[in-house]
């Protein structure tokens, strides 16, 4: 059985609320995985218990291993989904760095609700033959001639 972390996450995110601990508790997901129904009960949890020590990081590429995200099952709107299920919503460019850090420097539990950064980013990006290309999803093995043109960008 695989770990869930999502639900893992809340677990821990609650035990320190009601033990007085003051860490916070990080989950990354890709927008393939909360899909899954686990995500949106964890959600609950994370809402129901107040947990503004819990936070959610998306990397939201558009893109999982059966196809394009809308049309395996479509998460728009996104952020207002997530707004429904008691989160503080913010969203970024995923490969901003500075943008990143900026978020992460004033991210506080000033809310009374979990926080998810929705991390707009492009799937493979800097390899121009991956980028945004399903196909380059889950793959494992290589032909020579994609062995040469990966090396090129290394």
């Amino acid at each position: 059985m695989a770990m869930n972390w999502k639900i893992m996450g809340v677990g821990m995110a609650l035990s320190a609320k009601l033990n007085n601990l003051k860490y916070k508790t990080f989950v990354i997901v890709g927008d393939g995985e909360i899909n899954e129904g686990s995500f949106w009960e964890s959600s609950m949890i994370a809402s129901k218990h107040q947990l503004n020590n819990f936070h959610i990081i998306i990397d939201y590429n558009k893109i999982q291993s059966y196809g394009k995200t809308k049309e395996v099952l479509n998460l728009e709107p996104l952020k207002f989904k997530l707004k429904s299920f008691g989160y503080q919503v913010s969203e970024v460019n995923g490969h901003s760095i500075s943008k990143l850090k900026n978020y992460f420097k004033k991210i506080n539990n000033k809310f009374k609700k979990p926080t998810a950064l929705i991390c707009h980013t492009i799937k493979g990006k800097g390899f121009p033959f991956a980028e945004n290309n399903p196909f380059w999803h889950h793959k494992n093995s290589f032909t020579e001639r994609e062995v040469h043109e990966i090396n090129k960008y290394l």
